[in-house]
């Protein structure tokens, strides 16, 4: 979702154009959508066979995006559409990807109690993982 959603030099595209292009991937088989991406997820949730919800901690999560950001930035990582982060945009900017984490990760965590409520009862299984170790235990499970 990420590549879809971002433009060179970090601009959004419009959500319209997201939205379409979500919907020709979900119109074929055996398709990933990763991330929380509202846009994608409230109009195309239940076209999933299965939804699997990494829901793990602050600290887990904070510090997991803090090493990656660090990494990203001094390694000069080229990312989707060309981007990179950088120290000043991670640290230092209204839009830190840091800051955008510590605002929003109690809403993703509400976001997926609501999406396993509204799946109960459907077609579509919905996987809640709330650890790292759960992750990996369920994942072993698969073999």
């Amino acid at each position: 979702m990420d590549a879809i959603h971002h433009l060179p030099d970090w601009a959004e595209r419009p959500r319209e154009e997201t939205r379409a292009i979500v919907e020709e991937v979900v119109q074929r088989d055996g398709w990933v959508i990763d991330g929380n991406y509202r846009n994608a997820l409230d109009h195309h949730l239940e076209k999933a066979d299965m939804v699997v919800w990494l829901d793990y901690s602050f600290p887990t999560v904070f510090v997991r995006l803090l090493v990656r950001t660090v990494r990203r930035a001094a390694r000069r990582e080229v990312l989707w559409a060309g981007n990179r982060e950088s120290f000043r945009k991670s640290f230092l900017s209204r839009k830190s990807i840091l800051l955008w984490m510590m605002t929003t990760h109690h809403r993703h965590h509400r976001q997926c109690v609501e999406y396993k409520r509204r799946l109960a009862g459907s077609n579509t299984k919905f996987v809640h993982l709330m650890s790292p170790l759960a992750t990996d235990l369920w994942l072993a499970g698969l073999e």
